[in-house]
């Protein structure tokens, strides 16, 4: 592997946990979102 190809590499994993704080919490939030919905759903019933 040549060492341009390993410094892009680390790059790119390096961006994805400096986005992983970012986007996991709004998916969390998505989630227990639709959990909540769901269970109000089956509560009324």
């Amino acid at each position: 592997m040549a060492p341009d190809s390993v410094n892009h590499l680390i790059g790119r994993v390096l961006t994805v946990i400096a986005r992983l704080p970012y986007w996991v919490p709004s998916w969390l939030d998505r989630l227990a979102l639709r959990a909540a919905q769901r269970l109000a759903r089956e509560g009324r019933l």
